[in-house]
């Protein structure tokens, strides 16, 4: 394992709120007199009313590639970032009134998939958060990893962080490193 040259510091977790919504409109994006572009969500929230609300760059793709605005048969979680103020992760769930004649929720295959593995960044600026994690790893287990990448960032896929949780992959974009580790303790 090889030490990277930048101080990472372990960034601190985001606070989200959830915002429910019927219907999602087209997403918007505006550029800035200084070259940076914010992105919105138009949403209609289960009360009925129309709200505006800023999102990230990969809510906003997400957004437009699968063309989200058009599925009426899902709701929305929006997760908004207090911190951050914008959206930065959507979930979806299917309407209970376009489920087949009854069934439930509960019935539907996949609607209570939980995560195998931890998904740790790096962004570009040398701070590491934690993206998800399976409900069944405790806050001590994400401290353990966190601590292990701020000492060395430049593991490799294979490596065991704390000496006990494996790397099992690395994905890079944009500059973000995304480390997915498994967190079962070897």
């Amino acid at each position: 394992m090889s030490q990277t040259k930048n101080k990472v510091k372990i960034a601190d977790r985001p606070a989200y709120k959830t915002l429910e919504a019927s219907t999602l409109g087209p997403p918007k994006f505006q550029d800035g007199e200084s070259g940076d572009t914010t992105y919105q969500l138009e949403y209609v929230t289960v009360d009925g009313k129309h709200n505006k609300v800023a999102c990230t760059k990969g809510v906003y793709q997400d957004v437009e590639k699968e063309q989200l605005y058009r599925n009426y048969r899902v709701k929305f979680e929006l997760l908004y970032d207090q911190d951050a103020e914008l959206v930065s992760h959507i979930n979806l769930k299917s309407k209970s009134e376009f489920l087949p004649m009854g069934f439930k929720q509960g019935d539907v295959v996949g609607s209570e998939v939980d995560l195998e593995q931890v998904e740790i960044s790096l962004s570009p600026k040398k701070e590491l958060r934690i993206l998800r994690a399976p409900s069944s790893v405790s806050s001590n287990t994400e401290g353990e990893m966190l601590e292990s990448l701020k000492k060395d960032a430049g593991v490799s896929s294979g490596d065991y962080l704390a000496g006990k949780y494996r790397v099992v992959e690395i994905r890079e974009r944009d500059g973000f490193k995304t480390f997915f580790v498994d967190p079962a303790v070897m």
